[in-house]
């Protein structure tokens, strides 16, 4: 049962920080490919998601049309005047984006809800600790509840509960 409330604790947490955390700020910092006069991504991190490969900075238009219509969506912010933020929701996966007033929507944050979905390396909610640091070796930063790697721009944070994962988040470093 402390298993079963701490996944679901894990999970709400993911929500929040997938809200709040929108990585395009009010100063006009944002996760984006080269588009629109928006920075590069550069990062081999990957998601993958019923056949579906997905990088941050991937046009969302492309992304949307292979994984089908979201659950949901809902309002995230804006982006400093940029434009809007959007959090496209999947059974496995939570997908932040921002479409950009002059440029196409591309994927900001990509936060995983279940083990359906999987980082480029095979890793998923419930894949353990040691599983995690085999694929993708030591941490760039470690702690009781977290362990996070950085390549390039973009940061893989796996939260970590009784040495399992219970908690992913793909988005950009800064």
């Amino acid at each position: 049962m402390k298993k079963y409330i701490f996944r679901i604790l894990a999970i709400v947490l993911c929500f929040i920080m997938a809200a709040s955390a929108v990585a395009c700020t009010e100063e006009g910092s944002e996760t984006t490919a080269d588009n629109g006069g928006n920075k590069p991504v550069s990062s081999s991190y990957s998601v993958k998601y019923n056949g579906t490969d997905i990088k941050l900075g991937s046009n969302w238009n492309s992304i949307e049309s292979k994984l089908g219509t979201p659950v949901g969506s809902l309002p995230t912010g804006n982006c400093g005047g940029k434009g809007e933020t959007y959090r496209y929701d999947y059974s496995a996966l939570a997908i932040t984006v921002v479409h950009y007033t002059d440029g196409d929507p591309l994927v900001d944050i990509i936060t995983f809800k279940n083990d359906a979905a999987t980082t480029d390396k095979g890793i998923y909610i419930g894949s353990s600790k040691n599983d995690v640091i085999n694929a993708y070796g030591q941490p760039t930063e470690e702690n009781e509840s977290s362990i996070k790697y950085v390549n390039g721009d973009a940061v893989f944070t796996f939260g970590i509960a009784d040495g399992k994962v219970n908690g992913i988040t793909l988005k950009k470093n800064g």
